[in-house]
């Protein structure tokens, strides 16, 4: 790296900040500001949604994260990624004790450390000392010494809630929650007992070559081996933990542009009464935004038994929709996808983040009882990430024939794969190696499997120019 190449990272951002300014000032909108509570409704907000502002935004993140990582020391680096591990830690404690809603009422004036730690019955030096850590990540604001207030970022951990009304729960607060709160609480309570597992695991002569989801460095982290992750956690004493995997799975629609499920898939042009069945639906989140634009068609969501009665029950569908199963075009089924699929008569498999926890092995089997009872016209559409490569080599992407499979090159000296902005992807393609051995895939990955199981892929519909997600469109082979 060169000061030439330092140079070129800094023009990326230039010009990409131009392109953030010029479509914001079309409309008279400032960008909005850290120290603002974020809200996805604001027109601004609406603006970075479009493809040519968020493609703006991935190019800052990718040239500034390489610059960092280009210019600064590296055993500065690599002592604060070891490190790493506290950052969700110290949110998962203030999310606990309900700062971030007790700050929503304080608004951008704050709170001082002593009424927070009064109000929350905690220590005021470890709070102070939580909050500045996170402050520094740019996760809060201390607005002046002891001070701290929400910004755009802590407040995407409400719960939804008042403090007070909060204070009156004593059990599971995520209810009606967008599910990011709920997430954070699942990888630090549950999800972070595979890291300290994971080199054992992956060394160990009797484990490094398993892929079996009963054998999994989370299985010997949290004392479950024999079981697989999801069976144990519908055991009797994983009941709250249960509940909050269920709606942690909520925060899984910040992954892919707003309301993608609504374009990755011409959902408007099934027939009248046409059936949409998704396969490990939970508890029906995805198919909320469905239900609602297109009153022509009909839902089953199929999971485990509990997890589908938790979905009849949930007061979200209850709530916003509350003739829905009653009226028949929602219901929910048990249903264990490694038997035969008892729905013949669907128009569209959707089957979205669940390929992705499980091994090739696996993914083929599931993925062939969906083939055996597909039609010549259903069609199965599989939504996951799609990983590209992280060097020149990702135009085994770009020579696909596959219509929407291509990947527009990336301005040099960056990452082929825009480093930084995947970091998401990739942090979750570890996660399912640790929790399941299960893997994110590439386009190769995921064609194999596919044609493994008797699908074609017709097409990859990348929602706005989505450069890691994808809704994979297949068709039975005949």
């Amino acid at each position: 790296m060169t000061i030439a190449n330092l140079r070129k990272l800094a023009a990326i951002i230039n010009a990409a900040l131009d392109t953030l300014e010029r479509e914001l000032a079309a409309e008279s909108l400032e960008f909005p500001a850290l120290d603002v509570p974020y809200d996805s409704t604001a027109p601004a907000e609406r603006v970075l949604e479009r493809e040519s502002a968020a493609h703006a935004v991935d190019l800052i993140v990718a040239a500034s994260s390489q610059l960092c990582a280009s210019v600064r020391k590296p055993t500065i680096t690599t002592v604060e990624l070891a490190w790493q591990h506290m950052l969700p830690a110290a949110l998962r404690f203030l999310t606990a004790i309900d700062v971030v809603e007790l700050l929503a009422d304080a608004g951008a004036k704050g709170m001082h450390v002593q009424d927070i730690a009064q109000r929350a019955d905690v220590d005021s030096e470890k709070l102070a000392h939580a909050l500045r850590f996170c402050a520094t990540y740019h996760v809060f604001t201390e607005v002046a010494p002891d001070v701290f207030a929400n910004n755009r970022i802590s407040s995407v951990l409400n719960k939804g809630k008042s403090y007070d009304v909060l204070r009156t729960i004593s059990g599971f607060k995520y209810d009606d929650s967008n599910g990011h709160a709920a997430r954070l609480d699942m990888n630090i309570s549950t999800f972070l007992l595979a890291s300290g597992a994971l080199t054992q695991h992956y060394t160990d002569p009797r484990t490094k070559f398993s892929k079996e989801p009963t054998c999994t460095a989370l299985a010997r982290g949290a004392g479950f081996e024999g079981k697989s992750f999801f069976g144990w956690l519908e055991e009797p004493q994983n009941g709250p933990r249960l509940q909050t995997f269920g709606v942690a799975m909520r925060a899984t629609t910040a992954w892919e542009t707003h309301d993608a499920i609504l374009e990755g898939f011409d959902w408007s042009n099934l027939p009248e009464g046409s059936v949409v069945v998704d396969i490990g639906g939970g508890i029906g989140n995805v198919v909320f935004p469905l239900y609602e634009r297109f009153p022509h068609l009909s839902f089953e969501v199929q999971d485990r038994g509990k997890t589908c009665m938790h979905g009849q029950a949930v007061c979200v569908w209850n709530k916003k929709y509350p003739d829905a199963i009653a009226s028949g075009r929602l219901s929910f089924r048990a249903h264990d996808f490694f038997e035969a699929q008892p729905r013949a008569d669907a128009s569209v498999f959707l089957i979205r983040h669940c390929i992705h926890n499980w091994a090739d092995d696996y993914a083929i089997q599931i993925l062939k009882h969906l083939r055996d009872a597909a039609q010549p016209s259903t069609r199965l559409v599989m939504v996951d990430h799609i990983l590209p490569y992280a060097c020149a080599a990702s135009a085994l992407d770009a020579s696909s024939n596959i219509p929407g499979a291509s990947l527009e090159p990336v301005p040099e000296p960056l990452l082929a794969n825009l480093g930084h902005v995947g970091g998401n992807a990739f942090s979750m393609d570890q996660l399912m190696g640790a929790i399941l051995n299960a893997k994110e895939r590439t386009l190769e990955e995921h064609k194999r499997i596919l044609e493994g199981s008797g699908w074609k892929i017709e097409r990859v519909n990348r929602v706005r120019g989505d450069r890691l997600y994808g809704h994979i469109v297949a068709a039975p082979q005949l």
